[in-house]
């Protein structure tokens, strides 16, 4: 009785045992891959795809399968990442090129917008804008600055005995010409036609009357060569004072003024606009224009004003 007794009990022990020993064997042979697999897809998902899946020498079974398996994928996985990098670098920088070349392109299209074409001289917007940002200085600095009014002599005799061609070549000569006497803070324009405007900044008359005068002998000493002429050319020239009272145009138009009577007086020549001819008409004639103009841009974003037809 006992000894049946005592031989289950041992057989019971015996399958406990081996029971014991094959769910170790499980563990240690799958179990273990299985934890230490599942720790490295917790790192993987963390973004690190350089950790090797470490498995057994000589295994075969599902498990090496599985992890095979799975180190290819992390392979996969990570050239695919260093692809989309390299891709997304390549895309940065054709965007960034691309970037530069447009700024490139829009900055050349502001210049081409203010400047004239045949002369290289900035244009009426340009010098227009220049001098808005020149009375703002001046009203803060308390300091004058002159208007410049240059025409060519008898220019449309160039044009109709030589051509349009040299009506182009005196046009550039004389605009560098007086670009070259310069100083340093004055620009000049090429205001429309055969017309120039120079701004010349903190610059009373008797200094204005100095720089135009130096463009006038400079023009006057120049010799245009064109086909087999040698053409000599001259200009006249009006000097005024910007004045606060008249507004921009109505200053230059003073200038314009000064001008004509060079015109009339035989040209080749500066006239200078002495301030104390500005009449009660022209003040008059000044606040209705700045007031038409206020109630105008209540209504319109901008007026241009027609361009001024040139002397002869």
């Amino acid at each position: 009785m006992w000894s049946v007794g005592y031989g289950i009990a041992f057989m019971g022990l015996f399958v406990l045992a081996v029971i014991a020993f094959v769910t170790a064997w499980i563990v240690f042979r799958v179990g273990r891959p299985l934890k230490k697999l599942i720790s490295r897809v917790a790192i993987i998902s963390g973004g690190n795809y350089d950790m090797e899946n470490e498995v057994e020498s000589g295994r075969t079974d599902e498990v090496y399968v599985l992890s095979k398996a799975f180190d290819e994928m992390r392979l996969t996985i990570k050239g695919k990442i260093l692809e989309l990098a390299e891709h997304k670098a390549h895309l940065e920088m054709e965007v960034l090129e691309r970037t530069r070349e447009l700024e490139k392109a829009n900055s050349q299209l502001q210049q081409i917008s203010r400047t004239d074409e045949l002369t290289k001289l900035p244009n009426r917007r340009d010098i227009r804008e220049k001098i808005s940002y020149e009375i703002y200085r001046s009203e803060r600095s308390k300091k004058a600055f002159s208007f410049i009014f240059i025409d060519i002599d008898k220019f449309k005799e160039f044009n109709d005995t030589y051509g349009h061609v040299c009506g182009d070549l005196v046009l550039q000569t004389v605009s560098q010409t007086m670009r070259n006497q310069l100083r340093k803070h004055d620009y000049v324009a090429r205001w429309g036609g055969e017309e120039f405007l120079a701004v010349l900044p903190e610059t009373d008359l008797a200094g204005a009357a100095l720089v135009a005068e130096r463009f006038r002998t400079k023009v006057s000493e120049t010799v245009i060569h064109f086909a087999c002429y040698e053409i000599k050319v001259t200009i006249t020239i009006g000097v005024s004072l910007f004045d606060s009272r008249l507004g921009m145009d109505r200053s230059i138009d003073l200038a314009d003024r000064a001008l004509y009577i060079g015109k009339q007086s035989g040209r080749n020549r500066v006239v200078v606009f002495d301030p104390k001819d500005i009449t009660k008409e022209d003040l008059q004639a000044a606040e209705m224009e700045n007031k038409i103009t206020q109630e105008v841009a209540c209504v319109l974003p901008s007026v241009d004003k027609p361009e001024n037809p040139g002397h002869i």
